[in-house]
């Protein structure tokens, strides 16, 4: 379950701000709260045309994982529980906003992220199956790790 609370705030006639907070709740790991703030604002260079900034702390209770063995275009999707805690990231992007037309936007974006404990598979691979049991732990078969991404987008909407 999700709240998430945001207003826009015209501080300037060529700033808008936006701040934000979503609250997140996930019963298979503990009953916690969690507190995710998210920040953006807006310049305005001209009219038609922006200068972005977006941050913000998102977190993942279901993850999806690629396994080698099989094609990319299959993945598996688990919730996580009380083993491991959930994803998190940090989000940074700035961005460039153009009004190309009345109804056609084109939006360029670069961005950071920092990626906690996202779940790999444990490589404990065997050439027979065996029967998993009733008390299996994502601990059994995933391990946590940290990372980063970076890179750019272009939107034309």
């Amino acid at each position: 379950m999700a709240f998430y609370l945001q207003d826009d705030w015209h501080i300037h006639p060529r700033w808008t701000i936006k701040p934000g907070l979503r609250l997140s709740y996930f019963t298979h790991n503990g009953n916690t709260v969690y507190l995710e703030p998210r920040f953006s604002a807006k310049f305005k260079l001209r009219d038609g045309e922006y200068l972005t900034y977006a941050t913000g702390l998102f977190r993942q209770f279901i993850f999806t994982v690629q396994d080698e063995s099989n094609p990319t275009v299959i993945n598996s999707w688990f919730a996580i529980d009380e083993t491991v805690p959930p994803g998190k990231s940090w989000h940074q992007i700035v961005g460039y906003e153009r009004e190309l037309w009345s109804t056609t936007v084109l939006q360029i974006e670069f961005y950071y992220k920092t990626l906690d404990n996202m779940l790999t598979y444990r490589e404990r691979r065997s050439a027979v199956d065996e029967e998993l049991g009733d008390d299996i732990k994502a601990t059994d078969f995933f391990v946590p790790l940290d990372g980063y991404s970076y890179g750019s987008e272009i939107f034309c909407s």
